[in-house]
């Protein structure tokens, strides 16, 4: 299969966004000091790296959906499921080991432990994203017939609705009158997946309709600013980070990253250099997301978020996580069984 330039970007771009958010999160939640010019850059380095999530479902959509694509039953779950199930177990129990492996203190006990937990998804925290692609697997043989057969009407609907229910409802669930809602409604897994199947419908529908340039500009900047402004503002007046506009599931992120993947969409049809870097970067962004977190704590347990100014830090290190991180998918990918089943 001819591989999509513009997704392979749109790819590139996602997986520097979620390394740069867990980089920033080490400012903003452990070494930073709110009210400080420091801290603001580091909240501005994560509104712009919150797209990262988005994008990805957006181009599993693009490529997922696609009504001439070929895909059983028996091939979406013994290759797509199962492979992302395989991923989920041996990077999890990896994660679970890691940290006393390096102290010595890894017992037999502790290894059996730590299966139970892996097993009951008790996991490193960032591999939820596994967990919400199972449900979008899961979902796609419904997703499939549905965008195969709907009209322009039924598809305008289903992502009207989705964004009412799965994008504005939890952006304004903590205000009046909608924080005297409670139960099911604001269980934020059950959001998260409304958002997720939506996010894969839009990336399809975007990528069919492809709008226009301007459009996306518009979006991406509106939607970057409405995120980056009232964080900084409230997070000054409360002393404390503000965090609920920084998840997916918002108004302002939406737009924001559906903007950019028009920008993508329309960037990657006319690249002319760089279409060997993305295509590499859009195979190794899997494995990326998986290992990154391995080499950001060593940076971290090394010192390299202490003392560091995260206006120019935050993206130094990213690059440098990603280019050790794409390292491991180099050595994995040349390794047989594992470089089909783990990355």
């Amino acid at each position: 299969m001819k591989r999509s330039v513009e997704i392979d970007l749109a790819k590139t771009i996602a997986i520097f966004g979620v390394v740069m958010i867990h980089v920033t999160a080490q400012f903003l939640l452990l070494h930073g000091t709110v009210g400080t010019w420091q801290y603001d850059s580091a909240i501005f380095w994560r509104v712009l790296a919150g797209l990262g999530v988005p994008l990805f479902l957006m181009c599993s959509g693009a490529l997922m959906l696609r009504p001439e694509k070929e895909l059983t039953l028996k091939r979406l779950y013994l290759h797509n499921v199962l492979r992302l199930v395989i991923a989920m177990l041996v990077w999890a129990i990896a994660y679970k080991l890691w940290i006393p492996l390096l102290k010595h203190h890894l017992t037999a006990a502790f290894v059996i432990q730590s299966v139970k937990e892996v097993l009951v998804f008790n996991q490193q925290f960032h591999l939820y994203y596994i967990h919400i692609m199972l449900l979008v697997y899961f979902l796609l043989p419904v997703t499939r017939s549905f965008v195969k057969n709907a009209t322009e009407k039924e598809m305008r609907y289903f992502l009207a609705f989705w964004f009412v229910f799965g994008i504005l409802y939890p952006t304004v669930r903590g205000f009046w009158p909608f924080n005297l809602i409670s139960g099911i409604p604001v269980q934020w897994a059950l959001n998260m997946t409304y958002a997720a199947v939506g996010y894969c419908v839009l990336g399809w529908y975007l990528k069919e309709k492809m709008p226009s340039v301007k459009l996306g500009a518009v979006l991406a900047a509106a939607g970057f600013a409405s995120v980056l402004l009232p964080i900084i503002i409230i997070t000054r007046a409360q002393g404390a980070l503000y965090q609920a506009f920084l998840e997916v599931m918002t108004v302002g992120m939406c737009l924001y990253a559906a903007g950019v993947y028009i920008l993508c969409l329309h960037a990657g049809r006319s690249m002319k250099r760089g279409k060997g870097f993305v295509a590499y970067m859009s195979k190794a962004s899997f494995c990326i997301y998986l290992c990154h977190m391995f080499v950001l704590y060593t940076m971290d347990k090394f010192g390299a978020f202490s003392f560091a100014v995260p206006l120019v830090a935050a993206p130094l290190l990213t690059l440098a996580i990603v280019a050790v991180s794409t390292a491991v998918y180099w050595v994995i990918s040349h390794i047989p069984v594992l470089k089909n089943w783990i990355v």
